[in-house]
């Protein structure tokens, strides 16, 4: 881990460790993902022809058995989740959400990895920007792929944890100090649902993880869009900073740091901008932050109306900011607040498309 101690010669051993851990598991689902574009993997499973040309027949892309996950930030429509097949030489299936942001999972998948990208928030109607990562045994005894539950699959992959339930018990245990959201009430079968329509059927613990999801998200696109140069990249930069968001809550969990992450946030994240510049970005996380925890006093539909509605914001408006903010060398706080149209949650009901059930 040469190379790795040169990049980063702050961290222990245990952060270069987990560092280059991730490095790897990229690495090859990228050699995966390569591998099957260029064997045509994509293709009609009804295909009269093999890949040689020859008369062929149906290659099992569609041997499903029943058995359905489900994706939300919220609900993802049109999301591309792909099954990247361990020991097969490249072999991906992909399956498509539908508009509750459910997708098959084909029979024949067991170990590999799953990866999703793409997609439309059904709630606020912008496109999904980023990627979410999911070990399947993970996976197959949690089966919504939610912003936290990528982050949780990092904590079970990289933690000595030995069955899904254990992560799961850690990274409940740590978020209130983490992010300042008690969780002491969560139901564990949110985790197999959508956690938007769980919160207005009233599931316990519901609220607090729709809150908790919609934190990570707005943490990650305001933060990889300050580190952004142009906006074409931050779809890489969201994934980095999901990874970093994992990363300091195994710090804490590994009990290497005491500092609260909502707290010193750019401990925790390297911008590579100026501190007035991180200090704005941190204005920006900590009004919404500040909506979205004062929301989960209110009842089921309006704490998911007022949360929603501020991830609009952040999503459309907010990020933008934060994105052209380093233009300005000396901008302040309240420079960057000042300018911002939709500073409350009420501003954007009218645009969001809350489910009903």
């Amino acid at each position: 881990m040469k190379s790795f101690r040169n990049k980063y010669p702050g961290l222990s051993e245990n952060q270069l460790l987990i560092k280059y851990k991730i490095w790897q598991r990229e690495k090859e689902t990228q050699r995966l993902l390569n591998e099957a574009e260029e064997r045509k993997k994509y293709k009609d499973p009804f295909s009269k022809k093999n890949d040689s040309g020859e008369d062929g027949a149906y290659d099992g892309a569609l041997d499903i058995d029943g058995s359905q996950g489900v994706v939300s930030d919220a609900v993802l429509v049109g999301a591309s989740v792909n099954f990247l097949y361990a020991n097969s030489g490249g072999l991906i299936k992909t399956a498509i959400t539908d508009f509750e942001g459910r997708f098959n999972i084909p029979r024949s998948f067991g170990s590999g990895e799953i990866y999703i990208n793409g997609g439309i928030d059904a709630v606020n109607g912008l496109p999904y920007r980023g990627g979410f990562r999911i070990d399947p045994p993970f996976f197959h005894q949690y089966r919504a792929i939610t912003p936290l539950t990528h982050i949780t699959s990092h904590i079970w992959t990289n933690t000595a944890t030995r069955i899904p339930q254990e992560a799961l018990t850690i990274v409940l245990d740590y978020l209130p100090e983490f992010f300042g959201i008690p969780t002491d009430n969560i139901d564990h079968s949110i985790f197999g649902k959508d956690h938007v329509r769980s919160t207005l059927e009233g599931l316990s613990g519901a609220k607090e993880i729709q809150a908790i999801n919609t934190l990570i998200e707005i943490y990650s696109e305001l933060i990889s869009s300050l580190k952004a140069n142009h906006s074409s990249e931050l779809e890489g930069l969201k994934l980095q900073t999901y990874r970093e968001i994992g990363d300091a809550l195994l710090t804490k969990i590994n009990g290497q740091e005491t500092e609260k992450y909502f707290e010193n946030i750019f401990k925790f994240h390297i911008s590579g901008q100026k501190k007035n510049h991180d200090t704005c970005c941190t204005e920006l996380i900590n009004k919404a932050s500040d909506i979205i925890k004062d929301s989960l006093d209110l009842g089921s539909s309006e704490c998911t109306s007022n949360i929603q509605s501020i991830n609009l914001a952040v999503k459309s408006e907010w990020t933008e900011k934060a994105l052209i903010m380093t233009e300005d060398k000396g901008i302040t706080r309240s420079d960057v607040w000042k300018d911002i149209e939709n500073k409350k949650p009420e501003d954007l009901m009218d645009q969001i498309n809350i489910p009903t059930v």
